[in-house]
């Protein structure tokens, strides 16, 4: 999975996760992350993935628009970081212009080795056992 806050006052972070299956090691998971950041920096998104993924994150935005309290939770989250609550309103348009060309350009300047952190967590053995 991925997760990324795009209204936060200073840098965020870009998350990716997984959990291997018992038929694969954390190292292949991490190669395999690692393989798709850079299909995302030499490759152009498939324009159907592309629109997939907008789709995705436009229904997500929509859904939550259905509840008063996620309103009045992404206009607070703007007005508390510094932003103005009208990019809540332009958010969705923006989704919808982002192109492949932009996502490899940010991809290539900010999914690298140098802003990378690693983290592994490692099941506790159960008490009693």
């Amino acid at each position: 999975g991925t997760s990324y806050d795009p209204f936060s006052r200073l840098e965020g972070l870009f998350t990716f996760s997984g959990m291997p299956t018992q038929a694969h090691t954390v190292a292949e998971l991490e190669a395999a992350l690692r393989a798709q950041i850079k299909q995302l920096q030499t490759t152009l998104a498939d324009k159907a993935e592309l629109e997939r993924v907008k789709i995705q994150l436009r229904a997500s935005q929509v859904y939550e628009l259905d509840s008063v309290f996620y309103q009045g939770m992404k206009i607070g989250m703007l007005e508390t970081v510094g932003l103005e609550w009208q990019l809540f309103e332009s958010y969705l348009d923006n989704i919808k212009a982002v192109t492949a060309e932009q996502v490899q350009t940010v991809a290539r300047q900010y999914l690298i080795d140098d802003h990378l952190t690693v983290a592994v967590l490692e099941p506790q053995p159960l008490e009693g056992n």
